[in-house]
């Protein structure tokens, strides 16, 4: 797998780590009776969902990418069959 091809999959899984920190992040801190979402990290609310969205973005960013290249592998080898086949 060349090095362009690795773009996709790797913003992915960084992608769904980053998200699954965030999420992980919300839910032990929630744990102190919703007083400060943040308090026990120093993080607002509002920053752990930023980071939760962050890796949603990477995530479907990878997730365009892969089957952008699939997409255009299986039209290229449409073409090369209609080609052959004339």
């Amino acid at each position: 797998m060349s090095q362009a091809q690795a773009v996709g999959p790797i913003l992915r899984i960084l992608g769904l780590a980053i998200e699954l920190l965030g999420v992980t992040i919300l839910m032990l801190s929630g744990r102190n009776d919703a007083a400060d979402v943040g308090s026990r990290f120093g993080i607002t609310s509002n920053q752990i969902w930023g980071t939760v969205i962050v890796g949603f973005a990477l995530w479907a960013t990878g997730t365009a990418l892969i089957f952008a290249r699939k997409g255009r592998a299986q039209r290229k080898d449409a073409a090369d069959l209609d080609r052959d086949a004339s």
